[in-house]
């Protein structure tokens, strides 16, 4: 029986050259082009390893790799983590959480590595995990664009945690695509429970029709900032702000803030 692989990368070409590497050598491939294409894929398919960019739009590497190790603990699988940024955060890996680390570079040297990566997996099937768990294609140096795109992401991130108030953000298609902490702390989830589920099931039943009904409103009127309502909370009454989420004047979703009522 072939061993099935998921692949996730935002590249469509890399996607597929990866994908022909692996199929090469008898594995099955499902594909996803951000993390929460690969959540949903997760929640249908089982697969003997995973594959992951690190930085992807929505849901990126670093969040899908905590999704796949919450959800999946008693189930384990290898986790790869192929990015051409993983050179410029060596000093991160034990956060990113991932097994192995393939570096990007030139394809034709990376096919090279990627091989010898499966010939590696494949001699310790059973084994302990390698102590070098970084495969390099050689002649990558820490570049300073991708420091900066690093910096950047991680700053947006700390701003994303630290403000005071709840923030979900919401797809078009109304699932999650990132929650911070003192979101998930209001309404008692966890995120592994939420990521990519419809937004109304933060919600007991009671608040979820008035949740749909506030983002409906939102998008018939988008020349507001925000439509406000309350929903019960873990603790509490919840005042719930929904605005629309735009990217170069394109609807692409919601952001909603939560914020507990003080009595």
């Amino acid at each position: 029986m072939s061993k099935k692989a998921l692949v996730v990368d935002n590249d469509y070409f890399f996607v597929e050259f990866l994908s022909e590497l692996l199929m090469s050598r008898g594995f099955e491939i499902f594909k996803a082009y951000d993390g929460k294409e690969a959540m949903a894929m997760l929640d249908t398919e089982t697969v003997d390893i995973m594959f992951a960019d690190i930085v992807m739009p929505k849901v990126d590497g670093w969040q899908l790799i905590r999704y796949v190790r919450k959800r999946f603990s008693e189930t384990p699988f290898p986790v790869v983590a192929v990015s051409g940024t993983i050179v410029e955060q060596l000093d991160e890996l034990e956060r990113i959480g991932a097994d192995y680390y393939i570096i990007k570079g030139p394809l034709e040297k990376m096919k090279a590595q990627i091989l010898r990566f499966l010939d590696d997996l494949e001699a310790r099937t059973g084994g302990p995990k390698s102590e070098q768990p970084i495969y390099d294609p050689g002649g990558i140096y820490p570049r300073r664009e991708s420091a900066e795109l690093i910096e950047s992401l991680q700053f947006q991130k700390a701003i994303f945690e630290s403000i005071g108030i709840g923030l979900i953000v919401v797809d078009k298609d109304g699932k999650i695509m990132l929650v911070n902490a003192l979101a998930l702390k209001i309404f008692g989830c966890q995120p592994e429970d939420i990521f990519n589920q419809p937004v109304p099931a933060i919600l007991p039943a009671g608040g979820r029709r008035r949740l749909v009904d506030t983002m409906r409103k939102i998008v018939q009127d988008p020349a507001r900032h925000g439509i406000s309502c309350s929903v019960a909370g873990k603790e509490g009454d919840v005042k719930l702000t929904v605005s629309l989420l735009r990217v170069e004047r394109q609807r692409v979703g919601w952001i909603i803030a939560a914020e507990e009522i003080k009595v």
